[in-house]
């Protein structure tokens, strides 16, 4: 077998600062994913979903389950000030929105969700339905 030699690229080397700064001014979001980080799991009882909505109000998200599809949106809306006398040197803050669907695992019992924010993370709590729960059989005879 032949060594091979694993070049790591580096935008760095061959485009200069000026070059790269000029992509610094966009925001990152719009380059990577508009989608707020998501984390599911399960135990027992429930399928638990988290979510990143650090610009979100409880009032500015919607939460949905529709054939076993969950759907979280939101629309954050930027606090209407008035410009005059200002000049912004950064103005970053501006009105967001977002829709993010996932398939649950199992099926869930959505009239007896739970969701609340806290610390900038929506907590959704989906007790999962009978028929999702794990059970045990007994085989007749067994002792």
């Amino acid at each position: 077998m032949r060594n091979r030699k694993l070049t790591v690229f580096n935008p760095t080397s061959i485009f200069s600062d000026d070059f790269l700064d000029t992509f610094s001014m966009f925001p990152s979001s719009n380059w990577v994913s508009d989608q707020p980080n998501l984390e599911m799991y399960e135990d027992e009882e429930n399928v638990v979903v988290k979510l990143a909505v650090p610009a979100f109000n409880e009032d500015d998200l919607d939460i949905s389950i529709e054939d076993n599809v969950l759907t979280i949106s939101g629309t954050s809306k930027e606090e209407e000030e008035k410009n005059e006398g200002k000049k912004y040197y950064y103005k970053g803050i501006r009105t967001e929105s977002f829709s993010r669907s996932v398939s649950l695992p199992v099926r869930v019992k959505s009239d007896k969700a739970d969701a609340e924010v806290k610390k900038g993370v929506l907590h959704i709590t989906l007790p999962k339905a009978e028929e999702s729960k794990a059970s045990r059989i007994m085989i007749k005879g067994k002792k």
